[in-house]
């Protein structure tokens, strides 16, 4: 259930990372206040909505037909610098161990938008 710990936009981003702009609106003017907030693992909504796009698998590929260059090209720092609390992996790695479509492309972009996290795993 939505609370201090479990914000409702949290929680609707992470199971519909998907979601209509238009419905996320609608939420966002009845809870204002989550917009910014952190839930209980530190992470922002956008933060939320990036690993679960990734946990999906759909969004990889940097070189598919789709052209999801612009997913990873919009992609925060704060986004591809945090980890998955769920998988307990950095996005680089969710990109490297999705069952769908590993895409080295992307691993290599992600790794080199932030290469401190390849450095953090040996400390």
């Amino acid at each position: 259930p939505p609370g201090e710990n479990h914000p409702i936009l949290h929680m609707a981003a992470d199971s519909a990372p998907h979601m209509h702009m238009h419905l996320e609106d609608m939420l966002m003017k009845h809870y204002r206040e989550e917009a910014y907030t952190k839930d209980a693992t530190g992470r922002t909504v956008s933060q939320v909505r990036f690993h679960a796009q990734l946990r999906q698998g759909d969004t990889l590929s940097l070189t598919s037909a789709n052209d999801n260059a612009s997913f990873f090209r919009k992609a925060t720092d704060d986004q591809i610098e945090s980890k998955d609390p769920r998988s307990g992996l950095y996005p680089f790695m969710m990109a490297a161990a999705s069952d769908q479509k590993s895409d080295l492309d992307a691993v290599n972009y992600l790794l080199r938008r932030c290469p401190k996290l390849l450095a953090a795993q040996y400390e």
